[in-house]
């Protein structure tokens, strides 16, 4: 719907998309959006907790994920080069709809990357049913996070003493499932650590052609001064060339969103090698780690 505090609509679109929360098991808003849809202007963790408590107990949205947070979330934070981070906060809520709230930071790159919420929805989606799948609760588990109370939770589909989330309603784990374990927060981890690897290496990608552009450029200098006309036509195919270079590379990246990089550094099979998480400096070591955030 938009970002940075500027819609991308009209005005009447908001209003619409609040209107399907009520039928969302997953919602994944930018800052910007989550104000516009909690009606909370979020201005530090307070205000944040705030407006995720609104989607979770006036909308029933089991499972929030809100992009692109410049705060201060935890002790961790404290002190650290906000402009450095990014930070993605969700929450899967418990029966009684209060959040579980966790954190993940990632390096922040200094491009304007386009369909990066997209994807992160995209992929989202697709981590959070795997590690749905692979988190399994007792046949007695009774979840349910639907609008209407009248609604019961799935009954138990085997014989066997556990059965797979996918099989609860919403995906919702249990209450005492605590908020940096929950298979949301693991979604997250895999989800982010893909697009770093993904955007890291459109950034590099980027860097190289727009520095061939621009020596093919010198080459050909003009012999005389451009017309204001001719410069806003020059200004207009730079924006292009760049916008062009920062197209995000998804082919290149395959194997990096197939098989997730583990530690902070690595590449999926196929791609290049980098730094472990054992050789990064201590200020990136929890770069990529769900942490709790204290409500």
């Amino acid at each position: 719907m938009g970002d940075e505090g500027r819609l991308y609509v009209s005005e009447a679109i908001p209003p619409a998309y609040k209107a399907l929360l009520h039928d969302a098991d997953l919602i994944v808003p930018n800052s910007f959006e989550a104000e516009l849809l909690s009606g909370v202007k979020i201005t530090d963790k307070q205000t944040l907790v705030q407006a995720i408590t609104i989607l979770h107990k006036d909308y029933h949205v089991p499972h929030v994920m809100v992009t692109s947070v410049r705060m201060v979330m935890s002790k961790t934070d404290e002190g650290s080069p906000q402009s450095d981070t990014l930070t993605v906060v969700g929450s899967s809520c418990r029966s009684d709809f209060t959040p579980r709230m966790f954190s993940i930071k990632v390096p922040a790159l200094p491009i304007m990357f386009s369909g990066t919420g997209d994807m992160f929805a995209a992929l989202t989606l697709v981590r959070l049913r795997e590690a749905s799948k692979a988190f399994h609760v007792p046949l007695d588990t009774t979840v349910s996070t639907d609008a209407n109370p009248n609604t019961s939770p799935n009954q138990p589909r085997s014989a066997s003493s556990s059965r797979s989330l996918l099989n609860v309603q919403s995906w919702q784990p249990p209450d005492d499932v605590e908020a940096k374990d929950l298979p949301l927060a693991r979604a997250t981890e895999r989800t982010l650590a893909s697009m770093h690897a993904v955007l890291s290496r459109t950034a590099k990608a980027r860097d190289i052609e727009l520095a061939s552009n621009a020596g093919s450029i010198a080459e050909n200098p003009q012999a005389e001064a451009s017309s204001p006309s001719m410069q806003e036509e020059d200004d207009n195919k730079a924006h292009v060339r760049r916008t062009t270079a920062s197209e995000v590379r998804i082919v290149q990246g395959v194997n990096d969103i197939k098989s997730p990089p583990s530690q902070l550094g690595e590449r999926g099979e196929g791609g290049g090698g980098g730094e472990s998480v054992k050789d990064a400096p201590d200020s990136e070591l929890n770069l990529f780690v769900a942490e709790q955030v204290r409500q």
